[in-house]
């Protein structure tokens, strides 16, 4: 080692660069870095990592490796994420069998996997029915936790593509990125639970009350007809609006750019 008026710096090899390397692993990845004995200004925070190679190759690895080190720490942040609103009151006081068993579920099972498969066959022109599966299976666990407020919704619509996308890391074998899932859940839930809510305002107020649900008993008279064969036309408009702005992120690219799935 070399000691210059910054501290100590690695010995070069003759060309500006380290003449040790060590590899260091980040987001799925292997970086062969330049080493610098500590206490050094090359050191940064606490590693012996040397950021303060001259060498033009150690810099792009240096480069590389901090990048792929800040795509590791979003993973874990939303995987953590993740975890947590489905393990905390949000989830676990919602999720019952009775609510996984209702007909609305199953509703939901199909629209995750039909949007799944949409978007895969929009993306790819081929649609893979494992996606399609853990989607849906994903969209009928999330719907009974929906239904509260904008930032509830959102959290769930996070939690739950962030669980899609670990479930078709590890089945699947798949590179999605847990924290661009996590991010578009938590950004178009939001934005679907405005919308349709803004939407449902709107159609009360310029738009007849209710429809038919299913067709009416001609051998009674409209006014005798059951209240259960009406359904608010309000309600219905907002639905549609919710679900078609929720379910966007199928049609974008979530894939892990630079990294592998360790």
């Amino acid at each position: 080692m070399a000691w210059t008026s910054k501290g100590y710096v690695p010995i070069t090899d003759g060309m500006g660069g380290a003449s040790r390397y060590e590899t260091f692993y980040a987001d799925g990845q292997a970086f062969r870095l330049p080493v610098a004995e500590c206490p050094s200004v090359a050191c940064t925070g606490g590693s012996a990592i040397a950021w303060e190679s001259t060498d033009t190759a150690d810099q792009a690895a240096l480069a590389a490796y901090s990048l792929a080190a800040e795509r590791q720490m979003l993973e874990d942040g939303a995987k953590l994420a993740t975890v947590a609103t489905l393990a905390s009151p949000i989830g676990v006081s919602r999720l019952t069998l009775a609510s996984l068993a209702s007909r609305q579920t199953a509703v939901a099972f199909g629209v995750g996997a039909g949007f799944q498969s949409a978007g895969d066959y929009y993306k790819t022109g081929d649609v893979d029915l494992g996606n399609s599966l853990i989607a849906g299976t994903a969209a009928a666990l999330a719907f009974p936790l929906l239904g509260g407020s904008i930032m509830t919704n959102s959290l769930i619509g996070g939690a739950t593509l962030g669980t899609n996308a670990m479930a078709q890391n590890r089945l699947l074998g798949a590179d999605e990125s847990v924290a661009t899932n996590y991010g578009l859940g938590l950004i178009f839930t939001g934005l679907g639970t405005v919308g349709g809510r803004t939407a449902t305002s709107v159609t009360q107020q310029f738009a007849p009350q209710w429809v038919r649900s299913r067709p009416l008993d001609s051998s009674l008279p409209a006014l005798l007809q059951a209240p259960a064969q009406f359904s608010p036309l309000s309600g219905r408009v907002g639905a549609v609006m919710d679900t078609a702005v929720s379910n966007v992120p199928p049609f974008l690219e979530t894939s892990r750019q630079g990294g592998t799935q360790p």
